[in-house]
């Protein structure tokens, strides 16, 4: 049986009970604590830090002008305040894969440039109309104009 990622609290809260082999009731006590030092921490200290996984931050966004499409005109948008998380080192390395070093060549050869992928699901087909000679030629412009 594949795990499966938990999406709601209740089923966050029946995987960590399992995991931690405590009752979830327990489980809930712990999740909505941590929750509330979070909250808390943010409000004293501007930041909240989840070890091994990052830091919740309060940022204070500047006013700045926006604009509103559909009456087509530019708005003023006031300064606000706005939560961020800044993922770990230690989490974003054990969750995303290394980035491969970048290898030093000997020459400075310049590089082909990459190929083009086919299009996926392409049905129709282009095709292109050639014109006769007698369709390229322009039309003499007209110095008399019609009165009427």
């Amino acid at each position: 049986m594949a795990f499966r990622i938990p999406t709601t609290r209740v089923e966050l809260l029946r995987v960590l009970s399992a995991k931690a082999d405590v009752s979830q009731v327990k489980a809930a006590a712990v999740w909505d604590a941590m929750l509330a030092l979070a909250r808390d921490g943010v409000r004293q200290n501007g930041s909240f830090s989840f070890p091994g996984l990052g830091k919740l931050e309060r940022i204070e966004r500047k006013a700045r002008r926006g604009y509103n499409p559909a009456a087509r005109k530019r708005v003023r948008l006031p300064a606000k305040a706005d939560l961020s998380f800044r993922v770990s080192k230690i989490a974003k390395d054990s969750i995303l894969p290394a980035a491969p070093a970048p290898q030093a060549s000997a020459s400075r050869a310049p590089k082909a440039p990459p190929a083009r992928a086919a299009k996926a699901h392409t049905t129709a087909v282009s095709v292109r109309k050639t014109r006769s000679p007698k369709e390229t030629r322009r039309k003499p412009a007209s110095s008399k104009r019609r009165s009427s």
